[in-house]
């Protein structure tokens, strides 16, 4: 007969097994979003790690439980290197440091599969726990962890510990997906630290780390789904925005026209001109005096004419050039803002910031930030 306890990890088994092949599924159609292979490998780890359980519970003597507590603490390992490798794809962490836990991990499984049973789980050192839980009988029939898989835990907790940090460090921006990841990350690292506790009879209570995968399966799905539609939300926003945008290129493109035509062909030579230089020089400081004495016009002519030609005034025309270069510099280097303002041509901050939010109606800041994401 299946015991009570057995029943609910085989069925949460069964939810993380269809979210693993849905969520495999889906790299397989999105390949340039790692962080959906890693969950679903990690609900993959999750599916078996509960069948395993609900097996261990049903077994008779700790010489039928050995072998399938070896396949838990595998499974476990390749619990740890998918989480550490799914947490990288949606914050920094160190690519070393990642494959340092991975090779550590895979070294774990390999002892755990060729070691000796007096090092891993030894049946003739067994570690058998009866009790009755809310007065249902409960029977562990199990053997104890040797030093192998004991250190496996412990690097697993130094892991924990190391991934939580790295949250943390996140968490102080406010993004509700690194907060709910945060909190499943501290439900498994209790549980994990109360399974410890169960199976060296510390005291007596139920194995939860199952349960407290299901939690994490459920808070990670939820953060995929809510990543998934705020960037359909966001298209959605762009797409709106994109047509405004080409609905006012067309019609500054007619009314630039229209005012071209009223522009003499010398003129329209002077002002090419002028566009060509602004262009190879918007980095440097460019006087509207300067400007209009290169290319032999008065300087309230030449503004009057740059906006008939370009739609727009002269200051807005160079700013609008050198906010699409602050913007490559807040993306692709470390570099201070203060330092991308004067890089960029700017003769402050507070000029910089004006021009940044008007072009953009963002701050400086606030893009380098989402641009993380």
């Amino acid at each position: 007969m299946l015991p009570l306890i057995s029943i609910p990890p085989l069925l949460m088994a069964a939810i993380a097994l269809y979210v693993c092949i849905s969520y495999a599924i889906m790299y397989l159609r999105r390949k340039d979003e790692p962080e959906n292979l890693w969950f679903s490998v990690m609900c993959g780890t999750i599916s078996f790690y509960d069948i395993f359980s609900a097996v261990l519970y049903m077994s008779q003597s700790p010489q039928q439980s050995a072998i399938y507590q070896r396949f838990q603490f595998v499974i476990l390992a390749l619990f740890i290197i998918a989480i550490t490798w799914f947490i990288a794809s949606l914050v920094h962490i160190n690519e070393t440091i990642a494959l340092i836990i991975t090779i550590l991990m895979a070294i774990f499984i390999i002892l755990g599969f060729l070691g000796d049973s007096y090092y891993t789980v030894n049946p003739a050192n067994p570690n058998i726990k009866s009790f009755a839980f809310l007065g249902f009988p409960v029977t562990y029939n199990e053997a104890d962890p040797g030093i192998v898989y004991v250190l496996q835990y412990i690097t697993m907790l130094i892991t924990g510990i190391y991934l939580l940090y790295k949250l943390f460090l996140w968490y102080r921006y406010g993004e509700t997906h690194i907060k709910i990841l945060f909190i499943s990350l501290i439900v498994f690292l209790l549980s994990s630290i109360n399974d410890v506790c169960v199976g060296k009879g510390i005291y007596q209570f139920l194995y939860t780390l199952e349960y407290a995968y299901f939690f994490v399966i459920l808070s990670m799905a939820y953060i995929l789904q809510s990543r998934f539609v705020k960037l359909h939300k966001e298209i959605e926003q762009l797409t709106l925005v994109l047509n405004r945008k080409l609905f006012e290129k067309e019609k500054n493109k007619t009314e630039s026209i229209k005012n071209q035509n009223h522009i003499s062909s010398t003129n329209s030579e002077k002002i090419q001109h002028a566009i060509e230089y602004i262009h190879s020089n918007f980095l440097y400081d460019i006087s509207r005096e300067g400007l209009a004495s290169m290319v032999d016009l008065h300087p309230d002519t030449l503004s009057r004419l740059f906006k008939s030609y370009t739609g727009k005034s002269l200051p807005d025309y160079i700013n609008v050039l050198r906010i699409n270069y602050a913007k490559k510099l807040l993306t692709e280097t470390s570099d201070s803002i203060v330092t991308i303002a004067f890089k960029t041509g700017f003769e402050s901050l507070s000029t910089f910031n004006r021009a940044f939010h008007k072009i953009l109606n963002t701050t400086p800041t606030a893009y380098r930030k989402n641009s993380k994401f």
